[in-house]
């Protein structure tokens, strides 16, 4: 890892609990990076509050050794595979660089490139039904082939958009709501192929946990990295709503799948439609709105890529869990471990692959359902 030693001083700056806005006010009132760490104690007792002086100590004691220090957080980053991203760095989204309450520091496990993409949201509820999970996946396939799909890290709505992505042209992120160690147990299966394909990304150093405004900031941020945003799924008070909102002020363009009024899943969505979001279907719908169409997008499975048609074939573990599903229709992972006698966690690889293959849906409270005529959706 090789930066600069103002990119430094913002990494160091970013490994203590304080809000962004304190980091940035620390930084305005130095003037430089190295200016701060030079007269830490002038600069941060005129900046932040008593409450805070606690972190003081700590960051003029990392001070005494600043490079045994630096070196430590470096060789830790290395070896969890973490890259932190500064704004002071080329590959800092440029969309970011000049948002004065954009994260100083962005940290990421996977490709980094798509940073600099064009991204859209496709965002929606843990509670995300079976036909929307697989409409959503759909959705998110079509539109990987002109975007970056980025959504958050949950199960149901966001684990469609990712696998939706994953499945087209593999050009997803998933942002966190704390630091990489916050990131939710039922979900590892799939953040394990984003991590592979995609990337992975934080606004918190990795042992930073969630907490209660980190999901409004995670949001906040998808949004602004996005040229829009899709919400799949959204009770009434979902934390789906939160990226629709930032959507909104930011004056992009929203859209959400439209449901019967019975339905609580989608209270939120059709509350959306009735406040200017536009109604959405397909991905078509999107790309008529954005007047943008990829150029090379599969129109059926007949002309998918040779790649998914090759992932279609199971291995034995894939074949085992398929019987059971379509004997139960839907069960607990808990449930399928106990039938199968395996190990819960030793089935998230299977599943995740047979998730993306299209045999099964997941479908919120840990619980999958088989995913019937796949091959139409």
């Amino acid at each position: 890892m090789d930066w600069t030693s103002e990119e430094k001083v913002y990494i160091w700056l970013d490994s203590f609990p304080l809000s962004r806005k304190e980091k940035s006010d620390l930084l305005e009132r130095a003037g430089s990076a190295g200016a701060l760490m030079k007269n830490l104690n002038g600069i941060f007792h005129s900046v932040i509050k008593e409450k805070h002086f606690g972190v003081y100590n700590n960051m003029a004691e990392s001070l005494k050794n600043a490079k045994a220090f630096f070196q430590k957080l470096t060789e830790r980053y290395l070896a969890e595979k973490v890259i932190p991203i500064t704004k002071l760095s080329p590959l800092y989204p440029e969309t970011l660089k000049k948002d004065a309450a954009a994260p100083l520091v962005l940290y990421a496990k996977g490709d980094v490139s798509l940073l600099n993409t064009e991204a859209f949201a496709v965002v929606g509820s843990r509670t995300t039904g079976e036909k929307i999970m697989r409409l959503g996946k759909q959705i998110a396939k079509e539109l990987s082939a002109l975007f970056t799909v980025i959504t958050g890290t949950a199960d149901g709505g966001d684990e469609a958009a990712a696998l939706g992505a994953i499945a087209g042209s593999g050009k997803v992120i998933c942002v966190c709501a704390g630091g990489f160690s916050s990131l939710p147990k039922q979900s590892d299966g799939f953040l394990q192929d984003v991590k592979k394909r995609g990337l992975l990304l934080a606004a918190y150093p990795p042992e930073m946990g969630v907490r209660n405004f980190s999901f409004e900031e995670r949001n906040e941020l998808i949004a602004k990295l996005a040229v829009g945003t899709l919400v799949l799924s959204a009770g009434e008070k979902s934390g789906a709503l939160i990226t629709a909102k930032y959507t909104a002020k930011f004056q992009k363009p929203l859209f959400a799948i439209p449901y019967p009024p019975e339905n609580e899943a989608g209270k939120g969505c059709n509350a959306l439609i009735k406040n200017g979001a536009f109604l959405t279907e397909s991905a078509e719908d999107i790309f008529q709105k954005l007047e943008r169409f990829p150029s090379e997008a599969p129109k059926d499975d007949k002309t998918a890529p040779t790649r998914e048609k090759r992932e279609e074939t199971l291995t034995d573990g894939e074949e085992k869990i398929v019987s059971v599903l379509q004997a139960e229709s839907e069960i607990s992972v808990t449930a399928l471990s106990q039938k199968l006698g395996v190990p819960a966690f030793k089935l998230g690889a299977t599943l995740t692959s047979l998730e993306i293959k299209g045999y099964i849906l997941r479908i919120g409270g840990n619980r999958i359902a088989y995913a019937k005529n796949t091959r139409q959706a």
